[in-house]
């Protein structure tokens, strides 16, 4: 450990080193994969800054992983997520044959398969990675997180653009499945082992087989201009999860004669004692 972290000089070289040294093999020593991701990092020198997000966030939401050295050491996750920004930036610069080796070899490592053209954004965890599957076309946006046994795949019943797109802060259980080139909006969360198949709106919660919305939340709009500053909200439909907090028929009834009531324009207030009149 304190030869391939604590001796480095920096975050990346730390980073470099000790992948190198895990991925090596009798046929790419770790000398030969260390100059390759320092060339890459060479010509794309925002890897590092996507590195650090991912160990961050990993760090953050994985309480068996409670510090960033920890992520490093003994987080697969993260190192497969290190290693496929490598082999996607080899595939978008032509040299597929060697993107493809990485795959093949991270997921001999680290049980994930992960295609080299496949876009993943910033600050991603993935708490384990055995099992994980991500397929060509995918999409996956900002602030993801993945729990083991997840799987971006096709329906086999589509070429071409055939994976999911999921948005941002989406949440995806173990064992969840997403089929087919469907949208996962921002927010939204798969339960455990749910197939899902169709679209899911905005901080919607999905689960079973097949999956469906059993609920979905509405974010106001200072949470949502604190964390999205650049772009506006839409309304969305407030609906209480049947295991949470469901309101009764009574209750229900009682609050639309008050919204009935408020929205009428035959009705004035009522000051110093008079009746309500028109």
């Amino acid at each position: 450990m304190a030869t391939s972290v604590l001796a480095q000089p920096s975050f990346t070289s730390a980073v470099i080193d000790y992948i190198s040294l895990s991925l090596q093999t009798p046929f790419l020593r770790a000398t030969t994969i260390r100059n390759l991701f320092n060339e890459v990092v060479t010509l794309s020198p925002s890897l590092p800054s996507l590195w650090a997000l991912d160990i961050l966030a990993t760090a953050l939401r994985d309480s068996s992983r409670p510090n960033a050295v920890s992520v490093l050491l003994f987080n697969k996750g993260f190192h497969s997520l290190v290693v496929h920004r490598v082999a996607h930036y080899l595939w978008i610069s032509g040299r597929v044959g060697l993107a493809e080796y990485f795959q093949s070899l991270t997921s001999r490592r680290y049980a994930a398969d992960i295609h080299p053209a496949c876009v993943i954004g910033h600050s991603c965890s993935v708490a384990s990675t055995t099992s994980i599957v991500i397929g060509e076309t995918a999409v996956v946006g900002d602030d993801v997180c993945f729990q083991h046994g997840v799987t971006l795949g096709g329906t086999g019943k589509e070429g071409g653009d055939r994976h999911p797109k999921l948005g941002r802060g989406v949440y995806l259980g173990a064992g969840a499945c997403v089929l087919g080139n469907i949208r996962i909006d921002d927010g939204a969360v798969v339960d455990a082992d749910s197939v899902v198949t169709k679209p899911v709106p905005p901080y919607s919660k999905v689960t079973g087989v097949p999956g469906r919305v059993v609920s979905t939340y509405r974010v106001s709009d200072a949470i949502f201009n604190i964390l999205y500053p650049s772009e506006k909200q839409t309304d969305r439909e407030i609906e209480k999860d049947k295991n949470t907090d469901m309101p009764t028929v009574g209750e229900k009834e009682e609050e639309k004669e008050k919204e009935r009531k408020r929205s009428s324009p035959m009705l004035k207030p009522c000051f110093h004692g008079q009746g309500v009149g028109t």
